[in-house]
């Protein structure tokens, strides 16, 4: 693996684009954890990772590469990024075109001036991918007004994982919740000032209003999720970011019960975050979940799930490290697949 040779002083400093007569392609990035990132990650060859720092609503790139790059975009906070905030792009191929970014997509914009960590991944064995300029484009009212009302109405992130922790609506950057407060606020002082001490009733009103506004802005998102995971699961059986892991569970301890004599040991191969292989020790409990994916010792069992190279010939599966003989259990839906190995 090596990184993808472009000329990177583009990433120290900011170069102004000059005009081009290529089609520009524009490009509004997506919250990258909103879809799986897996066979991306690991597919890739070559890469490229540097940031750029200035301000604007867009970010125009020209480019040249004779195949699609995958693209990754966050604002830095400091040194660093948050991963929640991270958001992805494609970028087609093009023998010298300009692509340009929207970045009032990402959440924590604001229209001020900001460094953005970028990342390009290829998949090319060797890739021919340069970056000449990189420019942004000035922030309008149009723009600030259009992302105020974007990031309003931008669906709750909302991750099976974390069905705990909700990050809340930001406007620019601005959580919601004090912006709602803050014209509440507002709201109450005109009237103290109107109505003195009558304004009790009124206030009252505004704050239960107020509280009430915020709950219905959330119960919007919270019935949007159900339907979608309702009709997810009648259709496919499966359930949000876990997708079939319930089933593949029910699976496991099933064929295990089958044989209490032996002390099952569990072996999960992937190439994704380790959150669905924990989420399967988490069902299992106590069964050991070993989330290494090497060849073990006594192991029973080998779930493949996410996992872009692997092969199964009817006899020998190939995953990882893993290389043995081995017996098909069930293929389910998500393409996860659950073996069980031969006793030695």
């Amino acid at each position: 693996m090596k990184s993808i040779l472009l000329p990177f002083s583009f990433f120290a400093v900011l170069l102004f684009a000059i005009p081009c007569k290529a089609e520009n392609v524009r490009i509004r990035p997506v919250l990258a954890l909103s879809s799986d990132q897996s066979s991306i990650l690991a597919s890739y060859k070559e890469y490229s990772e540097g940031s750029v720092q200035g301000a604007g609503s867009k970010l125009r790139i020209s480019y040249h590469s004779s195949s699609p790059l995958n693209g990754y975009i966050a604002i830095l906070e400091g040194t660093t990024y948050n991963p929640a905030n991270l958001y992805h792009f494609l970028l087609p191929a093009d023998a010298g075109g300009t692509a340009t970014i929207d970045l009032t997509a990402l959440t924590t914009w604001n229209g001020s001036a900001h460094s953005y960590y970028l990342n390009f991944l290829s998949d090319a064995d060797d890739t021919d991918a340069e970056f000449s300029q990189m420019q942004f484009l000035q922030t309008t009212a149009g723009d600030l007004i259009g992302a105020s009302l974007q990031h309003l109405m931008q669906v709750e992130p909302y991750w099976i994982s974390s069905a705990h922790f909700l990050r809340g609506y930001t406007i620019l950057g601005i959580p919601f919740s004090i912006l709602l407060e803050l014209l509440t606020l507002i709201v109450i002082g005109i009237i103290l000032l109107r109505k003195g001490t009558r304004a009790l009733a009124p206030v009252l009103c505004i704050l239960i209003a107020s509280t009430f506004l915020y709950a219905l802005r959330f119960d919007v998102d919270l019935l949007v999720y159900t339907e979608r995971h309702l009709n997810e699961w009648w259709r496919k059986h499966t359930y949000g970011e876990a997708r079939d892991l319930y089933s593949v569970s029910d699976a496991l301890k099933n064929d295990i019960a089958l044989h209490p004599e032996t002390s099952a040991s569990v072996n999960v191969c992937f190439d994704s975050t380790d959150y669905y292989a924990k989420l399967v020790r988490y069902f299992l409990y106590p069964i050991p979940v070993s989330i290494t994916g090497k060849q073990e010792d006594k192991m029973t069992h080998v779930l493949v799930t996410r996992k872009t190279q692997w092969s199964y010939d009817g006899t020998i599966l190939h995953c990882g490290e893993i290389n043995q003989r081995a017996k098909r259990i069930q293929t389910f839906n998500d393409g996860s697949a659950l073996f069980s190995l031969p006793s030695s």
